[in-house]
This record gives structure tokens, sequence and C-alpha cells, in this order.
């Protein structure tokens, strides 16, 4: 216990196991519960949730219910989604409520309570938490626990829990409670991309009022950070890694036992930079935070991590045919249930980045024909920084394929996709869709229009922050020029890229732009 007061927690959770050890026909349950607190705390969550498991042998009902919330809690925050979905269905049976079988399903479930809470409004009394009885409580916190647990992993379930969360939270009044929903509100408002920014803006504004006025730490982190996730979604991507890192700073200064919401910062942070192009901050950063994720059993950081931006590592060494060894690596120890997620889809992205650098766009062709139809029925298409990664993806693949084979069918498409893209009106999403027809007019040989094209592109996506994506158009653009101006051009665009450590600018440049003219 005294260990646990000083925070020494892998000191405490010892000596918690060696007490169990010394007397094991004896185990009371205390102890079960502070050693899974402990381990909460240091961030051991699938370990955590078996101490909580153990804990509720001989519990009276509801404080047994509560012991399985927890555990389910945080074997879904640490990514062991299928013992997490297990318990939590058994949770979600006690207190009369049901999670839909299906993405679909779920989507109608929140469109249903979205249209409810369009009617209510999003108006609530306050009432202190002693107010409240501890069932009630107890049901705002599981919904609570689903949508933030879901939410890097299926995010149309989880938005489905979410707005159950929000609407009970609502209801219940309680500040800190409506402080989080209001935020994560923001965040699955968000979803849907720069159109709706004005308005998750202004739920995270509420939200950080109440979060302050509350005195909370792990609150104001716990807002700020959501206020991270809408920047992100919506392409401010340097004011996003500004209000994770002064979340990050909360956390360790004032918070304990926050290990989900410090590994998600981090994440995102890096998710921030590996979009702006900052490729050797990543890098540099990311072999320690794996080996910390790793250590402590999160299968969530670790699996995000590699899936997501870890394949610049391999590519920065010279070495990209590695990348495809640790993707598949963490995806075999990730979910094999419950349907197509978010890390299946970076993963798939991931791939066919490494494909393109390689020049393998059969490989890449492959993997489309393989997991499109999953990932469609997983409706992560829906979110615009998806949409946006993945549809550009998919496009340029299409382009490339094109000029290998000498088959143009699958230009139409690639131009269908690109001006949907284009018509989001985001600048960070339209850039891409006119980098994709750019390179669909050097496949049909119009020179002309490509060059504007690239042009057009490069200054839309300098004016997103996208900075490799928008050296890669101008290197493009610079070997269609060609004399000494296109030298010059293409050099500037080299300087960029190589000044992340990548070794071979031309590889990368192939990634944004897969189509280009010979020397």
């Amino acid at each position: 216990d005294r260990a646990t007061r000083t925070l020494a927690f892998e000191r405490a959770a010892q000596m918690y196991r060696l007490a169990l050890a010394l007397d094991p026909t004896n185990q009371p349950r205390t102890i079960h519960i502070a050693l899974g607190e402990v381990l909460a705390n240091a961030g051991r969550g699938a370990e955590a949730a078996d101490a909580f498991l153990s804990g509720m042998v001989g519990a009276p009902a509801g404080e047994a219910l509560d012991l399985e919330r927890r555990a389910a809690r945080h074997l879904l925050l640490a990514g062991h989604i299928d013992r997490g979905l297990a318990l939590l269905a058994s949770v979600l049976r006690q207190i009369g409520m049901r999670m839909p079988a299906t993405p679909a399903g779920a989507l109608w479930s929140l469109t249903w309570r979205r249209s409810w809470m369009a009617i209510r409004r999003l108006g609530h009394r306050e009432r202190a938490e002693a107010e409240l009885p501890a069932s009630r409580l107890l049901e705002i916190d599981v919904a609570a626990d689903v949508g933030n647990g879901l939410g890097l992993t299926a995010p149309i379930r989880a938005a489905d829990f979410h707005a159950r969360y929000l609407r009970m939270a609502l209801a219940a009044g309680e500040p800190r409670r409506v402080a989080r929903a209001l935020a994560g509100e923001a965040a699955f408002v968000a979803i849907a991309g720069v159109k709706v920014m004005a308005r998750a803006d202004a739920l995270i504004a509420r939200a950080q009022a109440l979060a302050e006025r509350s005195g909370d730490p792990s609150t104001r982190a716990f807002v700020l950070g959501t206020a991270g996730t809408v920047a992100f979604q919506t392409g401010r991507w340097q004011q996003s890694a500004d209000a994770f890192q002064q979340a990050e700073q909360i956390i360790r200064d004032r918070c304990t036992g926050h290990r989900w919401e410090l590994a998600t910062c981090q994440i995102f942070t890096l998710f921030s930079h590996t979009v702006r192009g900052s490729v050797r901050e990543v890098t540099q950063r990311l072999p320690a935070l794996l080996e910390e994720a790793n250590a402590c059993g999160d299968l969530f950081s670790a699996t995000t991590l590699q899936v997501s931006v870890a394949f610049w590592l391999p590519i920065m060494r010279g070495e990209p045919e590695l990348g495809y060894r640790a993707i598949e690596d963490a995806l075999a120890r990730w979910s094999t249930g419950g349907g197509f997620h978010l890390q299946h889809a970076n993963a798939l992205n991931a791939l066919i980045h490494i494909d393109l650098y390689r020049g393998d766009s059969a490989r890449a062709a492959e993997s489309i024909r393989t997991h499109w139809s999953a990932l469609r029925r997983s409706l992560i298409l829906r979110a615009q920084i998806s949409r946006a990664m993945l549809l550009t993806t998919r496009a340029r693949v299409l382009v490339t394929e094109a000029a290998r084979t000498g088959d143009h069918t699958g230009l139409a498409e690639a131009t269908r996709l690109a001006r949907s893209l284009e018509r989001e009106r985001a600048d960070h999403v339209a850039g891409q869709g006119l980098g994709v027809r750019a390179c669909v007019a050097m496949v049909r040989g119009d020179r002309e229009l490509a060059m504007q094209l690239f042009a057009d592109a490069e200054k839309t996506l300098d004016r997103a922050e996208l900075n490799l994506h928008a050296a890669s158009m101008r290197y493009t653009r610079g070997r269609l020029l060609g004399g000494d101006e296109g030298a010059a051009v293409v050099a500037r665009a080299e300087a960029i890229i190589s000044a992340q450590g990548l070794p071979d600018p031309e590889r990368v440049v192939r990634i944004y732009a897969p189509v280009m003219p010979e020397r």
C-alpha cells in the first residue's frame, strides 16, 4: 500500500502478487482488486483485467458487475478486443443494453439517436455525483467505456454507444461526465471533416469550460486530447499536435493510471507529424514508444503504431521489404473477430505505400482487390480523413497499373475518385485528388494538362501543409519542365524529402505521384 501511495506501481504489483502467492488458499478480494488498480496505473491493462476478474469471486452483485466492467474496459483500451467484447457483452446483458451486430446496424442506431438529440438539444442541469444512484452511474460509465474502447478501432459502433453516453450524461448532469461526453461528441461529429468544423469546435469550447470549472486534471487532459482529435480530423495538423502535447503534459504531471489517454496523445502526435511529412521526427520517437507499449502488453498502441506509421522506419533504413513482415506480425496479434478495424485499414494503406515505393503496383492492386469489400462494409470510409487517405491510395494504384499494363480501363474510376475528393473542399483532400488527375493525364499523354494539375496540386497541398505530398508534385512537375529550370525545381523537392532522412527521393515521390516522365 505504501508503494502504491508513492506511485511505485510495479513494486506494489510485485508485493501484492507475493502476498497472494504466500497464502493461495485465502486470497482476499481486496488484494486482487488492489493488484488490478496498480497494474492499471502501471499501464498493464490485460493483467489488470485478470486481477479484477479474480476480485469478482464472492463479491456482491453490484460490485461484481462494476469489476467486470472495469476488466472489459482495460482489455478494450489495451487492444485485447475479442476478450474485451466478450466481457462487455456480459455486462451489457446485465444492465439491459445491447450492441448492434454489424456496422450497418450501429449506423442505423446512431442515426436514430442523433435525430433524438437534435430535437432535445444538448442542455443539462448540473448535479453532484453523490446525488446520483450508483446503478445509474454504472450505466453511463459502461456506455462511455464502449465509446472510448472502440473509438480508434470500430468508430461507427463506438459512435453509436457514445450517443447513448451523451444522452445519459446530459440527463444525469454530473459535470465531469458531461464535459467528457460533449468532447467525445465533438470528435465523432468531426468524423465528417471540414464541413462540420465550426460545430465540433463549439462543442469542444463547451466541454473545455466545464472541464476547467471541474478542476479535475484528468477531465481537462481528456478534453484537450479530444480537441487534438478534432483538429486532426479537420486538417489542422499543428493545432492537433499542440493540443496533444498539452494533454500529455497534464497527464504526466498530474494524473495516474491513464495509460490509454497518454498513448492516444502520443499516437495522434505521430499521426499529425506523419501526415505533414515530418518523417524524421516520427522515426526518432517511434522505437521508444513501441518498446514501451510491448513491455506493458499494450496491444492497442503497439499494433496501431506498427501498422500506421512504423513502415517509414525500414524505408529510411533502405530495407522497405522488412516493412511487410512487421505489419503482418502486428496484425497476427490483433483481433481475429469483430470485423474490419481501423488498424486493418491503416495496414492496407501502409502496405500499399511500401508497394508503390518499391514499384510493385501488381502487389498493391492485389491487396486492393482482396480487402476493399471488407473496408467498404466497415463504414470506415465515412470518415473524411480515412476516405481521403484510402480513396487516394486506390486511385494511385489504378493509375499505376494502367501505366504498367497499358490497359487504361481503370483510369475512368481513378478520375471519378479524384473528382469526388476535390468536391470535398478541404485542401488536404482536394490536393490529393488533383495529384491523381495529374497522373491520369500523364498516362494519357497530355503533358500540358499534367503540368497544370501538378502545379495546382502542389499549391493546394502546400496550403494544407502536406509537405511530402507537395514536394512529390513539385518533383514531378520539375521533371516535366526539363532543362535547367526543371532541374532546379526537382532539386528543391529532393532537398525537402532528403531533409527527412529518406534515402531515395524518387522512390518516395512514387508513393504520391506514381507516374512520372522519363529523365
